[in-house]
């Protein structure tokens, strides 16, 4: 799982509804799967790997999906950029 600043932020959020939680940890995953996708890629990985690494993502999802508390502490995203560097964007 991935987490950006956004849903960082939406972390706290997701511990209310059902709804909520399973939105949130289903946009974890799509964050995750897209930017490991790139990862794989960039690597010379085959699509057969990225396949097995994304089912092998959902069943640990499925296994931890008990876990939620301990997901929500875990979604921080650093706060170590320079400034000035953000502000060029990068």
């Amino acid at each position: 799982m991935r987490v950006d600043r956004v849903l960082a932020r939406l972390a706290p959020t997701a511990a209310g509804e059902v709804e909520q939680t399973l939105a949130w940890r289903e946009a974890l995953a799509a964050l995750d799967d897209a930017a490991r996708r790139f990862e794989l890629g960039n690597a010379g990985v085959d699509g057969a790997l990225a396949t097995a690494l994304t089912t092998c993502r959902q069943q640990l999802a499925l296994a931890d999906r008990h876990d939620l508390p301990m997901l929500i502490d875990a979604a921080r995203v650093p706060d170590d950029y320079s400034n000035s560097m953000r502000a060029l964007g990068l």
